[in-house]
């Protein structure tokens, strides 16, 4: 049985909750975690609530067995009890009341309805699972852990958690691995950073005693770096947004100055190009933002000019780029960063395309059937790459140059680069980039023609090509970016 108390009050020194019941109190021919009646500093506490009622296992006989069959009663002991972020109290323990069998069980007391659910299972084992922990993680996540006994002198630790109010729990995870040692009765809790601690009783060094750990949870606020391009020409502009999505309870966060994200640029060799925060002035006075749990707020969003601190172009190579939340007030909370993001930037299309036919040949796919494929692929690009058909490394020559040489034979060299990835999937990464460059490269070869005129059809066109890339359709993409220069240069003088 396990009986719960509530008080009403406050305590200026907190009870020892061992100090309160004796867990293997015998009452009524079996066990019981009993809460004594105890006044601790002016704590008012209130009339004992029975939570369980568990008088004997299911296959074991009745309540009224003499005291010699004891030991087949049902035994309900080492409640752990925590209250979760909506008010809820969750109580953890163990019990053997449905097949004789130590396992872990919880209930939950709602706020809303003042009422107990029904008890619910967590372990179903044959080893016997006890002395259970229970507590919830700033990201609203509910943990129980426990020891299992493998053996009679190993025992072992393990933990599972619930993102949902316990509709489902994830697999059990074992943080201990000590054979012929007894690790028993964890007690958990997380910092105020993201680290969560578990302290347990041990027997490993052949004399109890006590120890602990930690492990670093996930941010429970994720930062999310995105930029609407990876590769782009010389000079153009880059858009840079930081977004934070708050997978924990509802929060707020507090900044020190009007300043909330900021990001950063350096170069191959790791040298600092931008920074968007340099020439900016922000207010000095506290911000809150307010971001309810699973919400997602954009923090910053700006353009990169490709210049450095001091306003100068940046020539032609790999830019990496960093963004991150800025510190909170009175460092409450340390920066938290982004993925680092990746940025290429060329001198124009052609260089784009000499870059694919690198990432080609340096594939090596599983299947060797696949070379002929990427061979002619590579040859495809090339003819792409005539001097001939070039006025500068943006621009075609719209007088002397055979489409079917530049934007057919990509869209050829993509479909054979599909039937590359269905053959050989291992090269599905390396050639999605290769399909990637090639029709950015075609998209930066239309955008240079159709920027220059006012022809509508042509940016009816590359519309069209744009949807078709979003829905995954690189063929179509490239197709419609033929159509758009072809209507343009009809009309545009080329430099």
């Amino acid at each position: 049985m396990i009986i719960a108390m509530i008080f009403i009050g406050s305590a200026s020194t907190a009870p020892v909750i061992g100090s309160l019941y004796d867990p293997n109190l015998d009452r009524t021919g079996y066990q019981e975690a009993m809460i004594g009646w105890t006044d601790l500093n002016g704590v008012k506490w209130g009339t004992p609530i029975r939570i369980t009622n568990d008088s004997s296992t299911t296959d074991m006989g009745s309540a009224t067995a003499p005291r010699d069959n004891q030991d087949r009663m049902a035994i309900d002991q080492d409640p752990s009890i925590t209250q979760t972020s909506d008010g809820d109290m969750w109580i953890a323990w163990h019990s053997n009341k449905e097949d004789g069998n130590d396992e872990i069980y919880y209930i939950i007391h709602e706020s809303s309805s003042w009422e107990w659910l029904a008890p619910t299972r967590l372990t179903d084992d044959p080893r016997p699972d006890k002395h259970p922990t229970i507590g919830q993680m700033q990201n609203g996540d509910v943990w129980i852990a426990w020891d299992r006994s493998i053996s009679d002198n190993d025992s072992e630790l393990y933990y599972t958690f619930t993102s949902d109010g316990g509709a489902t729990w994830t697999d059990e995870v074992n943080i201990t691995n000590s054979p012929n040692a007894i690790d028993q009765a964890p007690s958990i809790t997380q910092t105020s950073g993201e680290e969560v601690w578990v302290s347990w009783a041990t027997d490993r060094d052949s004399n109890p005693e006590i120890y602990t750990m930690y492990g670093v949870l996930p941010s429970t606020i994720v930062v999310d770096v995105r930029i609407d391009r990876d590769v782009c020409m010389l000079g153009e502009p880059v858009t840079v947004s930081i977004t934070v999505t708050n997978n924990g309870p509802n929060t707020t966060l507090l900044f020190p100055t009007s300043q909330l994200a900021d990001f950063d640029i350096t170069d191959e060799i790791g040298q600092h190009i931008y920074q968007w925060s340099y020439d900016k002035l922000f207010s000095e006075e506290i911000t809150e933002i307010t971001i309810n749990q699973r919400d997602t707020i954009e923090l910053l969003n700006d353009t990169w000019n490709q210049v450095d601190d001091d306003g100068n172009p940046v020539t032609p190579g790999k830019y990496y780029i960093d963004g991150w939340v800025v510190n909170g007030l009175h460092n409450s909370r340390p920066e938290i960063h982004g993925e680092r993001l990746e940025l290429t930037v060329y001198s124009g299309p052609r260089n784009i395309k000499r870059d694919a036919i690198c990432g080609l040949e340096v594939i090596t796919p599983a299947r060797k059937s696949v070379w002929f494929l990427i061979n002619t692929s590579m040859w495809l690009i090339n003819e792409s790459l005539g001097d001939a058909l070039w006025v500068n490394e943006t621009y075609l020559d719209p007088n002397d140059t055979p489409i079917g040489r530049v934007f057919d034979a990509e869209m050829t060299a993509v479909i054979l680069l599909g039937g590359v990835k269905r053959r050989d999937p291992t090269t599905e990464d390396a050639v999605n980039d290769v399909i990637n460059k090639l029709t950015r490269a075609d998209e930066l070869i239309a955008r240079a023609v159709v920027g220059a005129g006012e022809n509508a059809m042509a940016k009816e066109y590359m519309d069209k090509a744009h949807e078709h890339l979003s829905n995954g359709e690189p063929v179509h993409a490239i197709g419609y970016f033929k159509l758009a220069w072809l209507h343009s240069t009809a009309q545009n003088d080329m430099p």
